[in-house]
This record gives C-alpha cells, structure tokens and sequence, in this order.
C-alpha cells in the first residue's frame, strides 16, 4: 500500500524550460538516484500523459493531481476558475487562475487541450468507440555496436562446467507495443519486449518475448530460468473516499499472499524485512484546507500492529510563495511489501524525519528554494552496521527568469550520512559520509526553433576526515525543429572527469518515445548524441538515436558478462510508430 507520494514541488518550479516530462525525470533522479523506485516507469506515465492530452475543460480533481508540478491549492485554483466562469476557450485565459505563472503553464500546456464539454458529453456506443477511438502501434530495436563477455563463443566443454558465462540470446532489445485510447474516457493496450541476452522463439523460450501485458517473465540465463515461476503474489484491496469541500477522507485495506513464504537470508540490516507468506495494510489518509493553508497525511498499520504516519503542512500565500512542513515516522518493525513514501530510504520502514521547505520570489525575476531535511534511522541499514544513525539533507537554490526565452539557476546541495568505512588497517567504523553538489544550469531559446541548455556540475564526496573524490562535468546540448521539414533534431556532447565511481555525475538524454535515458559519467572521457524524429505523414512517425561514449583511461568497460573489451561503448535505437 502507497503512505504517500509527494513529488518535490519546490524545486520542479525553477526548472528551466525544455520538455516537462524530462525536466521531472532530470530532477526526481537527482533528488533520489539510489531509490529503487523504478523512474523508467515514472517517466513513461509521463510520457503516455503527453501522448494523450486531457481536455482541461472536463478534467476531473484526480486526473490535475497526477502532474506533480500543480500543487492542490493550484488544482482547487483551476477547478474553481472552470465553475465560476465555464469552460476556456483558449489557453490564454490560464492566466486568468489565481496564483499560476508563467512557469506552471508551460509545464501544463502539453498535457491538455481546449474543447468545450458540449462536444464530448454524450454516452458513446462501441461504435463510435471504435470509429473515433485513436490507434497506435510501434516497435523499437537496440543496436549494440560492441559485443559484451556474455555475448563471445566459447568452447562447449566451458559452457558445460559453467552455463551462466554465456547469455541465452542475443544482444539486442526489441519491443513492440499497441494501445487505443478514446477521448479521456477509455484507454487499452498490450506491451512485449525482449531483453537484451534473453532467447526469442528458440531455446528455453518457445513463446518468443520475455515480458507480455500478462507479465510472463522469462529470465537471461540458465540459473534465472531455473527459479522462472517459483513464487506467485496476489492482490486485492479497496479504497473508500470522501471529498468535500474543505476536507478529503479515505480509507484503504491491501491484502497480500504468495505461494511460497518470503524468508530473505538473514542479514544484519533485513531482521525486520516482510517474512512469510500473506501481509495486510490498513491505512487512513486525510486533507484539510482553509484559506491557504492545507494539512494532510496519512497513517497505516500492518497486520502485527505497526505503524507508519507522514503528515504535512502547506502555506501558499500569494505572490509565489510556498512553505512546507513534514513529518514522518516508520516504524523499524513496520511491513508492507510494496510501500512507498517520501523518506531517505527507499522502503516505508525504519525511519522519521522532520522537513522544512519554502519557495519565494526575492526580487522581479529571481526565485529562491531551499529546504531541509532531518532524518534519523532506529535499526541498521545496508552498509550501515550500526543502529542509531542519522542524517540531513539540505538545498539552496536561485533561478533567474527575465524573459521567457531566457531562464538559468545555480544549485547547491548538501548530504550528510553516517556510513560503514573500512581503514586501511582493515579496522571498520561508522561515520559521517558527506556529499557535496554544484549545478549551474542555462536555457536559451529562440522563437520555438532552437532551444539551447549548458549544464556544468561538481561533485564532492567523502568520509569525515579522508580524502575527497572530486568530479566534474559538462555538457551541451542543442534541439532544432525545421518548419519546411517535419524534423525534429537533438544533439547533445558532454565532457567528464571523476575520480572514481563515487563521484559519478548523471544527466538525462533525449532518446526515442518511452525510452529512459539517464546515464551516469565516471572516469575519463565524452559522450555524444544525436536524436531525430521524422514525421512522414500523420500516420508514420520514424525516430533514431545514435549515442556513442568514449574514455580516455579506460580499456575495458564495466564487468563480468557485461565486460567491454575496449574503450568505446556505441548504441542505436530505432523506433517506428503508426497511427490511425
């Protein structure tokens, strides 16, 4: 069961101007890269939003809610403007919205269209359905230009001692995904996909892609396939809500069991991981607002009579300020398997914490946000031998907007937590590990033609009281729309020098529809990009990307069956798109 999801609104209003849905996915991993929370899959929400708009005019509470720039009293903002004055007609009456900028709106405006309701309020029957329902399929192909260790011939008397040094199939991904949507009203479809090294219609996988919308897993090598369909889960739950005008009550119930019990080897940081074979969550959430203040949370118990509660407090007065105020305790013993909150950790269990956030205007065009946050953990963690520890995690940042083409901040951010480090005499202790980051950030555009973004980020981390591992890192990159053609072109380079693998620096890339492409520098060297989109006709949309990287002090890349034998790591994506 989800506590709470609150995506960081501070710092999304200071981002600068380029596609909304990668300006999110550049920020949430930043903010949480070590989350295993998979952002490939935030990101394609995103992206399947932006493929299909809502109609603003009939959008419902719950639909605004799901763009994490709009804040709820913004939501209630909108809401409110569409009953008092009907239905907008064009997008320059978003302006009219109490407390929206410019900032928010371009945010907003690829995610909606602007049709009167009168057009769309009729029951549809399956043959209007089907006459005006909206039809996509498309396929997508990966092209290494390396081969990996995985991937070489070996002898058969090798591969007999040890299977698993060798990849089942090939090492290409392909997917091929169809969807029909109608209006806002109805949505379908199927995915299929195969990894790279997992056999296609031959070998141990006679039903040709790994992954179905039935989520028929097939796994890579011979020991994956030996543990395929072990273990089975299933779900039911329910949700009651109330929604009223000044407060919103609801109140949720998941049951969960598996055919063989979860029993995780037992480890110093896992004692209190979910153990057997069913779990249940029951949990309460709540919102209350008056005037510009909103207070909400929730609390949730487990079947032993744990809890975990987050509430927060939000002021919005006008003008562009925003201050908030949170709380969190999870229990260490606490247990639900597919919680998610926000926290430090990754898992609803083993943590409290106290933040404090605000964003405000200082002069005409420049915005400060900061925040910071307090948190302290009861039980061991991984690679945290010692119980007790503790932590925060603090943010400055200024953005300066003085024209609508022009926009740049300058970031700072600090992290401190204790961590297990080993001596060089072999001795182990816990201490204080610090992280130190520096973005400076440009975006120029000209006339929805040429958008141009500089980035230049620094690195710094380090053990109290040892040496520091240093990176830097900068890139440029350069999107071009042709108005005679229907092109679209992404160039991007980016030069890199980390001390090691500590101070790697990540950046997002621009790649083909659905695909997330966030990359991480460490060592030597430089990557480029290029990105194309071409529209042959309303019908058939073509997209590539080729991105090669190259280091100046590597010969081989990465380990194991993902070994390079080289310096040079190359790829092509190829994706077609059809839609009627």
């Amino acid at each position: 069961m989800l506590i709470i999801c609150i995506t960081i609104l501070l710092s999304v209003h200071n981002l600068c101007a380029q596609e909304v849905w990668e300006e999110l996915a550049e920020q949430l991993m930043d903010e949480d890269e070590n989350s295993s929370f998979q952002w490939d899959t935030h990101f394609e929400e995103l992206s399947e939003l932006r493929e299909n708009p809502i109609n603003i005019n009939t959008a419902t509470k719950e639909q605004l809610e799901r763009f994490p720039f709009l804040s709820d009293q913004l939501v209630e903002n909108i809401l409110y403007y569409l009953y008092k004055y009907g239905p907008m007609l064009t997008r320059n009456e978003l302006w009219m919205i109490e407390d929206i900028d410019r900032q928010t709106i371009h945010y907003l405006l690829p995610f909606i269209y602007f049709e009167t309701p009168e057009k769309e309020q009729y029951k549809p029957n399956i043959k209007q359905i089907l006459k005006y329902g909206k039809q996509e399929l498309s396929t997508r192909v990966d092209i290494p230009f390396y081969t990996k260790a995985g991937y070489q011939q070996y002898p058969a008397e090798t591969l007999k001692k040890n299977p698993n040094k060798q990849y089942l199939g090939y090492g290409y991904y392909h997917n091929l995904r169809y969807s029909f949507h109608y209006r806002d009203q109805i949505y379908a479809g199927i995915t299929a996909e195969k990894d790279a090294g997992e056999p296609f219609f031959t070998g141990q996988n006679k039903k040709g892609y790994d992954f179905y919308s039935l989520y028929l897993l097939i796994r890579r090598l011979y020991r994956e396939f030996e543990k395929k369909n072990t273990l089975t889960n299933q779900l039911v739950g329910s949700n009651l809500n109330y929604n009223g005008k000044y407060c919103e009550l609801g109140l949720t119930a998941v049951y969960n069991v598996f055919n063989k019990p979860l029993n995780p080897e037992k480890k110093y940081y896992n004692i209190y991981y979910p153990r057997g074979k069913d779990f249940y969550n029951v949990g309460g959430d709540y919102k209350f607002f008056w005037k510009r203040f909103s207070l909400l949370g929730e609390t949730a118990i487990d079947k032993c009579g744990t809890w975990a509660t987050m509430n927060m407090l939000r002021y919005s007065p006008k003008g562009g300020t925003q201050l908030i105020v949170m709380n969190r305790y999870y229990d260490a013993k606490y247990q639900s398997v597919y919680a998610r909150s926000i926290g430090e950790g990754s898992t609803v269990q083993n943590e409290s914490g106290f933040y404090i956030g605000l964003e405000t205007s200082i002069l005409k065009y420049i915005k400060m946000t900061c925040y910071g946050d307090f948190f302290y953990f009861p039980w061991k963690k991984y690679l945290v031998s010692k119980a007790g520890t503790k932590g925060l995690d603090g943010l400055l940042q200024l953005s300066y907007s003085p024209t609508y083409e022009l926009e740049m901040f300058i970031r700072y951010r600090y992290k401190k937590k204790e961590k297990d480090f080993t001596a060089e005499d072999k001795t182990k202790q816990t201490i204080p590990s610090i992280q130190q980051k520096c973005r400076y950030q440009l975006n120029y555009s000209v006339k929805d033609k040429l958008t141009l973004k500089t980035i230049a980020d620094y690195v710094r981390i380090n053990f109290r009281g040892q040496s520091a591992s240093n990176g830097f890192l900068v890139s440029q990159s350069a999107a071009y729309t042709f108005h005679l053609l229907p092109l679209q072109l992404d160039l991007s380079a980016a030069w890199f020098n980390t001390d090691d693998y500590n101070s790697r620096l990540t950046i997002y890339e621009k790649s083909v529809l659905y695909a997330f492409s966030m990359p991480s520098f460490y060592y030597k060297g430089m990557r480029v990009a290029v990105n194309a989109r071409y529209e042959l006709n309303k019908h058939i949309i073509l997209q590539a990307k080729y991105g090669t990287t190259h280091y100046f002090n590597r010969d081989k890349i990465s380990s194991a069956l993902e070994e390079i034998d080289g310096s040079t790591k190359s790829d092509l994506y190829l994706q077609l798109r059809l839609k009627f």
